[in-house]
Formats: structure tokens, sequence, C-alpha cells
């Protein structure tokens, strides 16, 4: 057993662990050997100085964070990010600036905090952020001739239908998946790659009307496919 060191009578010594106690009887019991307080010597642990209370562990009893949404602000920067920076726009306005008080942001006036809640009024405009900025990204993408630079055709041709190249167009919906919502996809065969396929697939016909599909068709179908993508949870929580 280590000496007390002066100057650590209020610290908390880690030689061993040591516990001051009395003699059992209280302090009037015998007078012979063993009576009075003694110090126990145990295994090498930390010890709290004399009369320190207990120490409660502060993360005892924690709960997760839980599910959260993105902010508008976080919206905002996001979306240009994804579809290489175009947005949603309100008139000449950027859509999260003129719909900021509906969509919750403070005023400061009636409100100072963000309401983060998924209302239905929330959901509505989410609906029309992502038709509005799916539409200029595709159609910019129709027009742009170099494949690198486009946001949603990153991989295929406008004309390509899954019929004419499945190869691309599943290549293309793995790298979507990846580039909106941060979920890898390794096969073509992942179950929400099957689901995002058969919905650009019935889009195309059904733009088609039973007809041959058109450029114009196909590219409704990847108008739906990243709406879709834009709309889901995965997107907006966190």
């Amino acid at each position: 057993m280590r000496a007390w060191m002066p100057g650590l009578a209020g610290g908390c010594v880690v030689a061993c662990s040591c516990a001051l106690t009395a003699a059992p009887g209280g302090p009037d019991a015998g007078q012979g050997a063993g009576a009075g307080p003694r110090v126990e010597v145990g295994a090498p642990a930390p010890v709290l100085p004399l009369d320190h209370p207990p120490v409660v562990d502060p993360l005892a009893g924690t709960a997760s964070a839980g599910t959260r949404r993105l902010s508008v602000a976080q919206l905002r920067e996001s979306l240009p990010v994804v579809l290489r920076g175009h947005t949603w726009k309100v008139g000449n306005a950027n859509g999260f600036d003129a719909r900021s008080g509906t969509l919750g942001v403070p005023d400061y006036v009636s409100s100072v905090e963000e309401n983060l809640e998924a209302t239905p009024l929330y959901l509505k405009f989410m609906g029309d952020m992502a038709r509005d900025a799916c539409n200029r990204a595709v159609t910019a993408d129709a027009a742009q001739a170099d494949p690198a630079q486009r946001a949603v055709l990153r991989f295929v041709e406008p004309q390509e239908t899954l019929s004419s190249s499945p190869g691309k167009v599943n290549d293309n919906l793995r790298y979507l998946r990846l580039a909106f919502l941060g979920l890898r996809a390794d096969s073509p065969d992942d179950p929400a790659v099957v689901q995002l396929r058969g919905l650009f697939d019935q889009s195309v016909k059904a733009a088609a009307s039973g007809g041959t599909p058109t450029r114009a068709h196909v590219l409704e179908g990847w108008r739906t496919v990243c709406v879709a993508l834009l709309t889901s949870p995965e997107f907006h929580l966190y």
C-alpha cells in the first residue's frame, strides 16, 4: 500500500482500494485490539475521497436521439448538390425561401423554433418541390450531351428503355439511389432497385399509352423516378 501524499487528501487515490470503517458496535465498543476505525485494503481500484457522494453514470438510461427530419436550410443546401445545381423555384424565387414560413421556419415574432414535424402541409409542398426540381433536372439532362454533367440520366440515354437497354437502366437506377439517398445497391435484384425499375417501366408505358415509347415518354419515366426518390422518407429523415 502506498503512503498518502501531502496535497492529495482531497483527491481520488488510485493505488489500492481502501475503506475507513468503524469497529463493530460503534465508537464506544471495546477498548482492546481491533477497537476504533481501521483501514481495509482490497484489490487496486479507484477510490473516492471520504464523505464523497456516489458518482452516477451520466449516460445511464440515456435513449437514442431518434429519427429527425431535415430542416428547410438543410433541404435548401442539399437539393442543388443532388441535382447538380438545379433546385425548387416558385416564380423566380427559391421555393424554400418563398415557402419558408409555411414549412415551419421561425419568424421570431410568433415563433422562435422551427417546426420539424412532417405535417400534411409539409408533404404537399415537398411534392411540389420534387415535381418542379425533377422537371428542371431531367429537361436539362435531355439537352446535355455529356453524361458526366447530367443529374438524373447519368448512365443512360434519353431514348433508351428497359427493353432496349436493361443494363444501362439498372445501372442508372442504382446510381440514383446512391446519389439521392446515400444507399448502395450492389445488385440489380436489390428489392429497392426492382421497385424503382418497375416504376420506371410502368411510367414509360403509361406515357406511351400502349404505343411505341418515344424520347418524351422515356424522359417522363425518369422524371417519375426522380420525384419518387425526392419524396421518399429516406431523403427527408435521418
